[in-house]
């Protein structure tokens, strides 16, 4: 994580400048926009929902996190407005932790020490735990028979980073004084494309639908939601030096959320202070729940309901899924660029994802590059368009189902598809290196008799 640059998109969403590829993880119009824009807007999850009892959705290239949370975000907004419900109907409690306070203050640690008042006197403090009275869904529809209904919602997240994917719970989305936070950035090529993108609209994919503009911010309750699911399975990595040492350092403090970076120092102390101190921060770390809006409590609590699970898997996402038997309603395709990283964007990797699709399902990319397109079509899975509020194309939809491909290539585009440029990449086993990927392939165009993109651009002007 630390050869990664972190600066604020035009979106308020945070962005990653690669010093080693000399490039940026998302589009400085705005990551959460991208997010929406080329991943969960195409997708059509209610339509999904519609036919499904559930949802398995794989995201590979997990990064910082941005698909996953702008689909929890998606699922968690349209099922507080009633558009969809759980089948079974979970317990309504939220965690140990149990308040009827609505208080939206934040939590001072120094407070706590003095204040004896912060305590009401309903709550029971029972082995380093508080009770208090339970909170109810008042928003839960008496009638379920009218709605779609989901039993399970299942993510399965991979990425090799660990340094990305464990901090994601922490950044912080829906920034606006942008100018306040970038101000110091000393990298001329960050602030350059900044700089070339300052006049586009902020919220391009929002500006026809106000509702959308709520989901840039994501609330609390997600991240403490994904914090809470690493916690479990990556126990000894979060609470790692170095995760610690990058969480802790003071660069990164304008992009991360405050409640959760106090919630995980609560938690550090707690797991490595000894007794008898250790208690009072277990004491701490149960008042800082109370003290939560119920906001977040709401949040978490219909998440819960939701029966929401999610993995996260650091390792090589070709080896991952040569080892999962897992059926995919949607694959979020999220890998670096293709002519950088090739490994995530090969024939063979690309045909071990249809194994994994869905025969209803969709495969989602923001790239439009040839090879991965004539990938796609060599898999045997029919692609089409993925396009914007003002109808340009920014990314690429794959499926099974031709029915759901609503914009097809063009006779053109699929043509170029045939060109020296539409060669694919291999990764025959499935384990090669970049490098030797790359250099494979531009010895097969060297040596291929086909036709050159720009040769076939000109034959298609005249034509």
């Amino acid at each position: 994580m630390k050869q990664f640059l972190p600066f604020y998109t035009l979106d308020g969403s945070v962005g990653l400048y690669n010093e080693d590829y000399e490039d940026i993880y998302h589009s400085v119009t705005g990551a959460v926009s991208e997010s929406y824009d080329k991943f969960i807007l195409p997708a059509d999850i209610l339509n999904i929902i519609k036919n499904n009892n559930e949802i398995k959705l794989l995201d590979i290239c997990f990064g910082i996190g941005y698909n996953s949370k702008s689909f929890l975000n998606f699922i968690l907004k349209n099922y507080s407005e009633n558009k969809f419900l759980p089948r079974k109907i979970l317990s309504t409690s939220i965690d140990m932790i149990y308040t009827n306070n609505n208080s939206d203050n934040s939590l001072n640690i120094d407070t706590i020490y003095t204040d004896k008042n912060m305590v009401s006197t309903d709550i029971k403090l029972y082995n380093d735990k508080i009770y208090t009275n339970k909170i109810y869904d008042k928003d839960l529809p008496c009638s379920l028979h009218d709605k779609n209904k989901i039993d399970k919602i299942f993510i399965n997240a991979i990425d090799i980073d660990k340094f990305s994917a464990l901090i994601s719970p922490f950044i912080l989305t829906g920034v606006k004084n942008i100018k306040k936070y970038n101000k110091n950035l000393k990298n001329e090529k960050i602030k350059k494309l900044l700089e070339k993108y300052k006049l586009k609209i902020y919220y391009n994919i929002f500006k026809n639908n106000k509702n959308l503009s709520k989901l840039l911010k994501y609330p609390d309750a997600i991240g403490f939601f994904l914090l809470n699911k690493l916690i479990s399975q990556h126990e000894d990595l979060i609470f790692s030096d170095d995760i610690r040492d990058l969480l802790f350092d003071i660069s990164m403090k304008p992009f991360l959320s405050k409640n959760l970076l106090l919630y995980y120092k609560l938690l550090y102390f707690e797991r490595y202070i000894n007794n008898p101190i250790r208690h009072l921060f277990a004491f701490l770390h149960n008042i800082y729940y109370m003290y939560l809006s119920c906001r977040y409590k709401n949040d978490l609590k219909r998440l819960k309901m939701l029966n929401i699970d999610f993995e996260l898997k650091i390792k090589d996402a070709r080896q991952v899924l040569l080892n999962d038997n897992n059926v995919y309603n949607l694959i979020f395709l999220d890998g670096f660029t293709a002519s950088k990283c090739p490994c995530l964007w090969s024939y063979e990797f690309i045909r071990l994802l249809s194994e994994h699709i869905s025969d209803d399902g969709l495969i989602l990319t923001y790239s439009t590059a040839l090879p991965l397109r004539n990938a796609f079509i060599k898999s045997n899975l029919h692609i089409g368009n993925i396009l914007d509020s003002e109808n340009n194309i920014i990314g690429t939809i794959a499926s099974k189902n031709k029915n759901l491909i609503k914009f097809e290539l063009s006779e053109y585009d699929l043509g170029l598809l045939k060109t020296k440029s539409g060669i694919v990449y291999r990764d025959e086993n499935l384990d090669g290196l970049n490098e030797a990927i790359i250099e494979a392939r531009n010895i097969e165009v060297k040596n291929s008799n086909k036709i050159s993109a720009s040769e076939y651009k000109r034959k298609y002007a005249k034509a």
